[in-house]
């Protein structure tokens, strides 16, 4: 058993993580690759996002343990999982961000980015910093395209997207993470924080709706801004 946060979750604990986040209902995170998106967008990001702030949003409540011995076996995977990432892009290595498979009804990464975006949204003010930036502002883009396919009022309105051309979105926001990670570390000279020890869990932020303004900075909602025209397809 591994004694540190340092080890990178194995598949059963994976499967043991997957298990306990669809129990948390209402939470940002109801699979492994929105937990994976969100993850990294707190990670990536202009400011460190305390346990104590981000894992109620994960929870989806004040509580969703059945009792304390399942938190101990939970809050170090949530942990381990975090320092994976941040471990990984500290190093300058891409990050193989955690997606699952493609079905009928889950469009592959729009769980990711949509929970991406939402983290994104704890620090919206400061993320402005990269969305209006000419140069890096691109990285963020696939993010906010995929996730509008979460949105059911959007969803009328999107194209089917071929496979090719999600395939090319889903490299984008792996290569769009490490820019991501790379411009704010540039600014704050600091790495992506590991996480060394778990905070008690208080809910210290309002949850992140998807009727937010949207990051482009316009002031208007997302779904009749940048969301408004669907998915472009070339």
């Amino acid at each position: 058993m591994p004694t540190t946060l340092d080890e990178s979750l194995t598949a059963p604990e994976y499967r043991a993580l997957a298990t306990f986040l669809a129990k948390c209902l209402g939470g940002v995170a109801p699979n492994l690759e929105a937990l994976d998106g969100f993850l990294c967008a707190l990670i990536v990001g202009p400011d460190l996002v305390m346990p104590s702030e981000y894992l109620p949003l994960v929870l989806g409540g004040d509580n969703h343990f059945d009792d304390p011995r399942e938190a101990d076996r939970v809050l170090p995977l949530l942990m381990r999982h975090w320092n994976t990432i941040a471990q990984t892009l500290n190093q300058g290595q891409v990050y193989d961000l955690y997606l699952l498979k493609q079905t009928p009804g889950r469009h592959a990464g729009a769980d990711w980015a949509d929970a991406f975006m939402q983290g994104v949204g704890l620090r919206y003010e400061q993320w402005l910093a990269l969305i209006d930036n000419k140069e890096h502002g691109e990285a963020i883009l696939p993010m906010m395209l995929l996730a509008q396919e979460k949105d059911p009022e959007l969803q009328p309105l999107l194209r089917p997207m071929p496979r090719a051309t999600r395939n090319e979105m889903l490299a984008k926001m792996t290569i769009g993470l490490v820019d991501i990670n790379r411009y704010f570390r540039k600014l704050s000279t600091a790495p992506a924080q590991s996480v060394r020890r778990s905070e008690p869990t208080r809910r210290s932020a309002p949850k992140v709706g998807r009727n937010t303004r949207c990051p482009c900075g316009s002031g208007k909602k997302f779904k009749v801004c940048c969301g408004a025209g669907g998915v472009p397809v070339h």
